[in-house]
């Protein structure tokens, strides 16, 4: 599948990348700071003299290694939980999982943010829990209709027939069927939980500086935008090409999904 060797690369560049700018990045030079773009600093440099394309390419390393495992426990959860309330949506624990995705999915997101802020102050752990409490209600949504569908196929029937429990149909048949279209769809959002790593560093809960984060980043280039632009600008083109990139794989992947559908 193109999108889970996507994901690897993207995880294998975002380690290695990580290493490799390491001591440069963090390496202060008054001598350049705020010096512009060129040849040998790509994106120029910020106030302590620091390469912001190093740096940059380091915060997104670290995003990255961050959001997809974080994605991927979210997305997980949130097709167990679909799926079961689909199964289960005359029982009460199919009530309750219904009634928590409608709550996570239309909770205003800042009222989640400033109470875990509160509660669990800043740092990397903070940043990872947000991301899984608040993606997996997207997934959990998409998985409850896919599941809704699929009761109704001929398979589903056949086995509650032979006799199969509820435990087991949700394992082995619905999981599956619904596995790949809900993976494929929530994966749109990758590209938004790289955006939201940046908003939350830049609000303050993720690790404290001198720590290079995308959000940190971007705050530092706030206060310097009127001399160095770049420092703001760099962030934001590095985040837009990789949701740009992440938007045009599922989309491929979309319409290779439609075609095989077609053909048959």
């Amino acid at each position: 599948m193109r999108f889970l060797k996507t994901m690897l690369v993207l995880t294998a560049v975002a380690l290695c990348t990580a290493g490799w700018w390491l001591e440069k990045s963090d390496a202060p030079n008054l001598d350049v700071r705020l010096s512009a773009p060129s040849l040998i600093y790509f994106a120029g440099t910020d106030h302590l003299g620091r390469d912001v394309f190093s740096r940059v390419l380091r915060a997104t390393a670290e995003a990255t290694t961050l959001v997809l495992p974080a994605w991927a426990i979210a997305t997980a959860i949130g097709l167990i939980v679909g799926v079961s309330a689909a199964v289960l949506a005359n029982r009460p624990i199919g009530r309750i999982f219904d009634w928590a995705i409608k709550v996570t999915y239309a909770t205003p997101f800042l009222l989640v943010l400033v109470g875990l802020g509160a509660v669990l102050g800043r740092g990397t752990g903070v940043i990872f829990g947000v991301i899984v409490l608040w993606a997996w209600a997207p997934p959990a949504r998409m998985a409850r209709a896919v599941a809704r569908d699929a009761l109704h196929a001929l398979y589903t029937r056949a086995s509650f027939a032979m006799g199969f429990s509820f435990g087991k149909v949700i394992r082995h048949v619905l999981i599956p069927v619904c596995a790949k279209p809900v993976v494929t769809a929530s994966a749109t959002i990758i590209a938004e939980l790289l955006a939201l790593d940046m908003a939350l560093a830049l609000f303050g809960f993720g690790p404290s500086p001198p720590h290079p984060t995308l959000g940190i980043i971007l705050s530092d280039g706030l206060r310097f935008f009127g001399n160095a632009p770049w420092i703001t600008l760099t962030p934001v083109i590095v985040v837009l090409a990789i949701c740009l990139c992440v938007r045009s794989v599922i989309h491929g992947e979309y319409l290779r999904q439609e075609n095989r559908v077609g053909a048959k």
